[in-house]
């Protein structure tokens, strides 16, 4: 069968397009996908290691907080001797930012997991420098401690000097939590401090 040469230019037409588009189905299609999945669990595995080396730089810095906690004595295992330490604290506090103590009253106490807090209510008069510098003591304390909640009332209207009632709380471990629970809190899950 002799074809003319217009015949021939579409059968080669037919056929390039034919093999084009088999080729586009058959092995670019597949590979470009497989490319584009292989690049994306790149990013999603590159992704999920900077997230594991941020957990682990985490992990070592709240041990390091921790062991200094534990071991500098802010954190107590025991409800009266936490408590006598933020009452020191609290007074020395008071007294360091020029405020006058009216009353501290202690609250509750909750459980929290393997630790128990230890609520009290401090009344206090003076300056809002005072009550600000006081406010900032709790914030960066040493010890365990967190302001609940200020309510600040001014003896007169118009003058700066106020009654503020500061709630806080205090930590100490649970003594009645069970010694598996503290010990998995002492030590990461799968092995030994380093």
């Amino acid at each position: 069968m002799v074809l003319s040469k217009r015949e021939r230019y579409v059968v080669i037409g037919t056929t390039l397009a034919i093999g084009l588009f088999v080729l586009d189905k058959v092995i670019l299609g597949p590979v470009f996908a497989y490319r584009k999945d292989i690049t994306a669990a790149i990013d999603d595995a590159q992704k999920k290691l900077k997230d594991n080396e941020r957990m682990f730089i985490m992990q070592r810095r709240s041990e390091k907080l921790w062991n200094q906690m534990v071991t500098t004595g802010g954190l107590k295992s025991d409800q009266q001797t936490a408590e006598q330490q933020l009452q020191a604290k609290m007074h020395d506090w008071i007294v360091e930012s020029g405020l006058d103590e009216n009353q501290t009253q202690p609250q509750k106490v909750t459980e929290l997991g393997g630790f128990k807090t230890s609520a009290h209510q401090v009344t206090v008069s003076g300056h809002t420098r005072s009550v600000a510098q006081l406010l900032w003591r709790l914030e960066t304390s040493p010890i365990p401690v967190k302001v609940t909640g200020v309510e600040m009332k001014p003896k007169k209207e118009g003058i700066d000097d106020l009654t503020v009632t500061i709630n806080v709380a205090t930590l100490f471990l649970n003594p009645d939590a069970d010694k598996t629970k503290a010990g998995a809190l002492r030590t990461p899950a799968g092995g030994t401090r380093s």
